[in-house]
């Protein structure tokens, strides 16, 4: 007897296909509040270098501009989800490219271009760290000079009797295998709007976890309680 299933071993649609493919659903792009204002980082060139100076002048004399933050100018706390090792600017030195150095608010995106393009960063380029295993011997340059043989979080999970199992094998196959660099393609950019009003903050974004975002990258750094804050998953791109 031949089982015919409704979507076991069917091809079946996206639930969401005729929405991207058309260009009719609303992404994070799309969406616009009341007197929202723009903001856009300034990232790093450098996947490792110390900040030697950070000059804002002629930057904030761009009309339309409404703050410049950088890391000497606005609250740093610590915040991440296995490790409290992040700031929301770099405040001594960068370590990847891309890195946010600092952060422009502007009435509109051409008031934000040309103020970013004025902010001038002196950098001191450092050793980068590329390979995995090279950043573990002794003596590599440090990320972040609190963390030796640049580990910053570590643990081992050990189910059965590993040596039991290695001992009774039929055949043992060892090897060292790399790949390339591989990233998905995005049909829009990353992105976040928030909106802050009477103690109360919300987020909308095209978020990969509300769930660890609401807790770990807002409530918790912000100082704002989690009860008053929401975070609101767009459409992702």
């Amino acid at each position: 007897m031949v089982i015919e299933h409704t979507f076991v071993g069917r091809r079946l649609p996206m639930v969401d296909g005729k929405e991207k493919v058309s260009g009719i659903g609303e992404n994070i792009a799309d969406v616009t509040l009341p007197g929202m204002l723009h903001g856009r980082m300034l990232r790093s060139p450098h996947p490792h270098a110390r900040i030697l100076n950070i000059d804002t002048s002629d930057a904030e004399r761009v009309p339309g501009v409404k703050v410049i933050l950088t890391g000497q100018n606005s609250p740093q706390p610590k915040f991440g989800i296995s490790v409290l090792d992040e700031t929301p600017f770099c405040t001594d030195k960068v370590r990847y490219v891309g890195d946010e150095v600092a952060g422009v608010v502007a009435d509109t995106e051409e008031a934000l271009d040309e103020a970013l393009a004025k902010i001038l960063v002196e950098y001191e380029p450092l050793t980068s760290v590329t390979d995995p295993l090279y950043a573990l011997e002794e003596g590599t340059s440090l990320v972040h000079e609190d963390k030796p043989r640049n580990i910053a979080y570590g643990f081992e999970i050990e189910r059965g009797d590993v040596s039991d199992a290695f001992r009774n094998a039929d055949q043992i196959f060892k090897g060292t295998y790399r790949t390339h660099l591989t990233h998905q393609a995005y049909l829009e950019p990353t992105g976040a709007i928030g909106s802050y009003r009477n103690g109360q903050l919300t987020v909308w974004g095209c978020l990969q976890s509300i769930y660890a975002i609401r807790p770990y990258l807002l409530s918790r750094p912000m100082g704002i309680p989690l009860d008053d804050v929401t975070v609101i998953q767009t459409r992702p791109g």
